[in-house]
């Protein structure tokens, strides 16, 4: 059985993109499973600037010489970018990223710097949904609630609803009678 999981792999030339982009570690990560293969391009930066100024223009780069290698529509589809940064950033910027759907879908992380141990674990929830348990369902036996009185009365009546005139005059039959019962238990 093959891996299930992410795995780092630098079968990706990156040294190109090193050099296009000065301050970035970049790695790329891929979960392969028969013909189908789930890349992610990971992109770390220390300076919130550097991430706001470049994002864009990595994921242009990135689109550009290698998303064209992707043998097939899963693989096309299934491509992500994980930007990571050190410092903060703006909800603003997040939002911006994440939101960003050309070429590919977009993570960001904040205020971390992450190894490749940490990058396969959050790839792992992020995407694989690793994180999630299924577990056997419950034999949950839904009781319905008790009837009341009226009610009872109500459902044990023969009234014909598939024809409305008749549904019609055995409801308020019914009803005169509860009106009539309900009256003489009062008085």
């Amino acid at each position: 059985m093959k891996n299930e999981y992410f795995c780092n792999n630098n079968d990706n030339d990156l040294d190109n993109l090193s050099g296009e982009f000065n301050g970035w570690n970049f790695s790329y990560f891929n979960q392969s499973k028969e013909s189908n293969n789930i890349g992610v391009f990971c992109c770390q930066v220390k300076c919130a600037d550097t991430l706001r100024k470049e994002w864009q223009q990595i994921n242009n780069y990135i689109a550009t010489t290698f998303l064209f290698k992707n043998k097939s529509p899963f693989e096309r589809w299934n491509t992500y970018l994980l930007f990571s940064c050190s410092e903060s950033i703006s909800p603003a910027l997040q939002y911006e990223v994440e939101n960003n759907k050309f070429a590919m879908r977009k993570i960001l992380v904040a205020d971390k710097a992450l190894d490749n141990d940490e990058l396969i674990i959050l790839l792992n929830k992020k995407i694989l949904a690793t994180d999630i348990v299924i577990g056997q369902a419950s034999a949950n036996v839904f009781e319905l609630p008790a009837l009341s009185a009226v009610a009872s009365r109500l459902v044990a009546e023969d009234l014909n609803i598939n024809n409305v005139k008749e549904f019609s005059k055995s409801r308020k039959r019914w009803l005169d009678s509860e009106l009539e019962r309900m009256a003489s238990s009062e008085n």
